[in-house]
């Protein structure tokens, strides 16, 4: 079954993309002001190709395996990815948490790396997740390795809080050598992010440590072991460079559009 108009499927995928539990079609059609018979003939398409598919036998939609695949290509155009994958599983496997690698994009940090942690019970990190460079451990720890022009153009981008509590939050992390903000999903856990810096000494992404428990004192006991793995890679990085240029790079922040995920949610 075929749909008219080839606009109608990509207006339903980009909302099916975007939504951050399983949609029926009649939700869809609602939001997208598009008549049920369109809507439903475009998902018939999408589910045939793969990009969609109903949730446990459900009449409810999520994104099907091909645009899983397609979202795992384009990260893979990320050469930090391939380099950082054999640290994120040593982080994993040392600190018992999900470990994720977070590429600047953008006025955002993007997670294009994932590695569940030994004793996480639900991972709800989904590849994809962006945020903006002014939330999140991930992002915190990016800015606080770039520029003061760069942080206020951030800002002004995507603003969440004040400047002088970004301000604070960055130099923090700068004399630290790492981010360190109350994670979203594990009650009474922190995020712990760390930069990793370019040629040029900026910080183009970072290294998260998900859900840390850190008891009184453990954060002094813990944390230089994780960095010395990080430090690791770093140094990987500094070897070579330029072999860890991105393929956006001569593109301005500015003209690059992300969509801020919900909690749970990614491409």
């Amino acid at each position: 079954m075929s749909v008219k108009s080839s606009g109608s499927v990509f207006e339903v995928l980009r909302e099916l993309a975007e939504a951050s539990q399983p949609i029926s079609a009649a939700e869809l059609a609602a939001t997208l002001r598009l008549p049920v018979t369109s809507t439903i003939r475009a998902l018939a398409t999408l589910e045939a190709a793969n990009f969609a598919k109903r949730e446990n036998g459900s009449a409810k939609y999520v994104m099907g395996g091909a645009a899983r695949l397609l979202s795992h290509a384009f990260m893979s155009q990320f050469p930090i990815r391939d380099a950082a994958l054999p640290y994120l599983q040593r982080l994993s496997a040392v600190s018992g948490v999900s470990c994720s690698l977070f590429q600047r994009l953008g006025w955002c940090s993007l997670r294009i790396a994932f590695v569940a942690g030994t004793t996480s019970i639900i991972n709800v990190s989904v590849l994809g997740e962006s945020s903006s460079l002014t939330t999140g451990a991930a992002g915190i720890a990016i800015l606080s390795g770039a520029r003061v022009a760069f942080c206020r153009q951030a800002h002004a981008a995507a603003p969440s809080g004040s400047w002088e509590d970004l301000t604070a939050k960055t130099r923090l992390a700068k004399s630290r050598g790492f981010a360190l903000e109350q994670s979203r999903f594990d009650q009474g856990g922190h995020d712990l992010a760390v930069p990793l810096r370019g040629d040029d000494g900026q910080a183009f992404a970072a290294i998260v440590l998900e859900g840390l428990v850190l008891q009184d004192g453990a954060l002094s006991l813990q944390v230089p072991g994780y960095l010395e793995i990080i430090r690791e890679l770093q140094l990987t990085i500094d070897d070579d460079p330029e072999s860890f240029h991105g393929h956006y790079d001569h593109v301005g922040p500015e003209d690059i559009k992300l969509g801020l995920s919900p909690a749970h949610h990614g491409i």
